[in-house]
């Protein structure tokens, strides 16, 4: 099992980047990686569990259906099979308050084939730094 866990310290309370992170459409403004919509709704809440956002990078399609949705506090998602070679893959998001500041935990474990765990672990930590780093370059423009 490949573990990745990110940690960012992001300006902003933990409300409001909660509702900036969980806003999956919200994503394509902000993220740069690419187009993402919601391949379906939530059970109860449009962005919470069951929902599936769709992340459209130049063609190539991740799908990750939201598994867990506490706001302000956790929000946990499953990546659906497709184009990216790693399986069984489970992440979690974690928000905390920091003062006028929230610490943001995101990590994932899943399994890749035996030649890519080193390029696949590598690849999901830099996805998670870069859209952290974006996240809070969001909440900055929005003061």
């Amino acid at each position: 099992m490949i573990e990745v866990e990110e940690r960012f310290l992001v300006t902003g309370r933990r409300e409001a980047v909660w509702a900036v992170y969980s806003d999956h459409v919200g994503w394509s403004t902000w993220t740069g990686l690419g187009r993402v919509t919601l391949a379906r709704a939530g059970q109860l809440e449009l962005d919470g569990v069951g929902a599936i956002r769709a992340i459209d990078n130049f063609g190539l399609v991740v799908r990750e259906e939201i598994t867990g949705f506490a706001p302000p506090e956790r929000l946990t998602y499953r990546l659906l099979p497709g184009p990216v070679p790693m399986h069984d893959h489970a992440g979690e998001v974690l928000f905390e308050d920091r003062g006028e500041a929230t610490s943001v935990v995101w990590r994932c474990h899943f399994e890749a084939p035996l030649g890519l765990r080193t390029a696949m672990q590598a690849t999901a930590a830099g996805t998670f730094r870069h859209v952290l780093w974006r996240l809070d370059q969001r909440m900055r423009s929005l003061r």
